[in-house]
């Protein structure tokens, strides 16, 4: 029966992917490259100042089509532009546990080139920048005891790091890479290895190009990137969040790190009117109803009342109450940022080790809910809690962990906490402008904005909860600020992406991508050329 079933599942995969590939997206894309050839405006325009770009396009994702259209534009204005291809790792970001495995290397190195013919761009593979020693190399280290190569550095980049960070991402949560999990870090290793590699290469012979990357994060977007800066080389990330499909983008930092610190001086002088403040209001409410999230965090079941909550857990109002809310581990947007601890699991590791002898505090570890009630295929193998529990023996009598499926509300509990915790997640956002001052302890996107209590060393964090008393609430001057941040990240940080419903983008014509024919990615190509903000890029159609 389960024989059966895996290949009626096959089957219906293959059929789709057939439909949508090979028919669909074969048929637009020779479309756009036919009107490219027959295209009067496919001239080149020769510039004195024209710029030199890598667009780090991999593999293709529900948005590469991004990159495609804003290289082809930038060279028919006279810029030099090239695609970096994969054509064949040990291990890639496109693998997922759970998820039906790729087809073939060779069909996912196919596919990347026919949007390069498209659209009419050059392109690079990456297996021409690696030798067979190269490759024995790699695999004979990533073989090696864990012990000779945790945190091994090739060219100042952390390959063990890049590693740990895509097997978290394979598994979806921080599991020890041993027994069954061990196989996929060590390929991941290997493949870190070969990308440092090969991209040493490519920018040894492209010397002072300008990378254009999705994610930034994981070993085939953020090692290319980290090598670039090193070279004193400028790149560009950008990142499309799921909920409402908004589009973000910044220089030489990471974009989905939301960072606004560039404009936000001249923001905190400006005015929210009416409108903006409800409108605001409206999507967060929305958002704490799970109406605007493409998962269902919160449903009717939910847990408000506060005098339940207290019961339900076992608060003891009489000590000094410290509620914590980390992200999702596996989720990238946490990775790589100055914080209190290393990582995650660390930090709260540590918040456990301080509260354990000490009797006048009670720590509540509110894991998120998106672990264990988003889709399927991205809900932690490995939660939180899990990771805690495998770290302690006995969890302390004055340490409450909450499941991802509890019903009880993290807003009602931020009401009951003296002290409320965050790493850099929108929980942050929520909690100030529901008038608690959230504690930040990362590098966060709205930390140091005057709206927050703000610590990246433990030290100091420790010092501060010693000496806590009363909850720190936000006051009219800074519910005024975090009102303008929220709007402003939400609604004019964020733009939808040209050409594209939902994830399926729709360009049949090569001439749509000329300039002057798409406002939004010409503000796109502007930014890519240093001409204008990553501000009101475009409109962000949302709620």
């Amino acid at each position: 029966m389960l024989e059966s079933e895996n290949t009626l599942s096959y089957i219906i995969r293959f059929t789709k992917d057939f439909v949508r590939i090979d028919l669909i997206e074969r048929l637009r894309l020779f479309c756009i490259k036919i009107s490219r050839l027959f295209s009067k405006k496919n001239e080149v325009v020769d510039i004195s100042d024209n710029k030199k770009f890598l667009f780090n396009t991999q593999y293709i994702w529900g948005f590469s089509e991004l990159e495609f259209m804003s290289a082809a534009q930038l060279k028919q204005s006279g810029h030099d532009v090239k695609v970096i291809i994969c054509d064949e790792l040990p291990y890639t970001e496109k693998e997922i546990d759970g998820l039906a495995p790729l087809r073939s290397h060779k069909r996912c190195y196919e596919r990347t080139k026919r949007y390069c013919k498209a659209y009419g761009v050059s392109y690079l593979r990456i297996s021409d920048f690696l030798s067979n020693q190269n490759r024995k190399e790699a695999y004979q280290l990533s073989q090696q005891s864990f012990k000779d190569i945790k945190n091994y550095k090739k060219n100042n980049i952390n390959i063990w790091d890049y590693a740990k960070r895509n097997h978290s991402h394979y598994f979806k949560g921080d599991i020890k890479p041993k027994g069954e999990y061990e196989s996929i870090f060590r390929k991941a290793f290997e493949s870190a290895y070969l990308i440092e590699t090969a991209f040493s290469k490519i920018l040894s012979k492209y010397v002072d190009y300008e990378i254009v990357s999705a994610n930034g994060k994981y070993l085939q977007t953020g090692i290319p990137i980290e090598l670039n800066k090193n070279l004193g080389n400028s790149f560009y990330t950008y990142e499309v969040f799921r909920q409402g499909n908004g589009v973000i983008v910044d220089k030489n930092r990471c974009s989905m790190e939301q960072n606004m610190d560039d404009v936000w001086e001249e923001l905190k002088s400006s005015k929210l009117s009416a409108e903006d403040r409800n409108k605001l209001y409206r999507s967060f409410d929305m958002q704490q109803k799970s109406i605007n999230l493409e998962d269902k965090l919160w449903d009717e079941n939910r847990i408000d009342n506060e005098k339940e909550i207290i019961s339900l857990l076992g608060i003891d109002l009489r000590k000094k109450i410290i509620a914590c809310y980390p992200n999702v581990f596996w989720d990238s947007v946490h990775m790589g940022l100055d914080s209190v601890s290393k990582d995650l699991t660390s930090w709260l590791k540590d918040m456990i080790d301080f509260v354990k002898d000490r009797d006048e505090f009670q720590l509540i570890i509110r894991t998120h809910p998106a672990e264990l009630k988003a889709e399927s295929n991205i809900q932690s193998k490995f939660t939180i809690s899990d990771s805690l529990n495998e770290l302690f023996d006995k969890m302390p009598s004055n340490v409450i962990i909450v499941e991802p499926k509890s019903n009880v509300s993290s807003y009602s509990l931020a009401n009951i906490a003296n002290a409320n915790i965050v790493w850099n997640g929108t929980i942050g956002l929520e909690l100030a402008l529901n008038g608690t001052k959230p504690i930040v302890i990362a590098d966060a996107y709205y930390a140091n904005k005057d709206f927050t209590i703000d610590f990246l060393n433990f030290d100091d964090l420790v010092n501060y909860l010693n000496n806590l008393n009363d909850k720190s609430e936000i006051n009219n001057e800074e519910k005024r600020l975090v009102e303008i941040f929220s709007y402003n990240i939400r609604y004019r940080r964020k733009f939808n992406p040209p050409y594209y419903y939902k994830t399926w983008n729709y360009l049949y014509k090569f001439s749509d991508i000329t300039r002057g024919k798409n406002k939004t990615l010409d503000n796109l190509v502007g930014f890519l050329l240093d001409q204008n903000s990553y501000m009101n890029i475009g409109s962000f159609d949302f709620e």
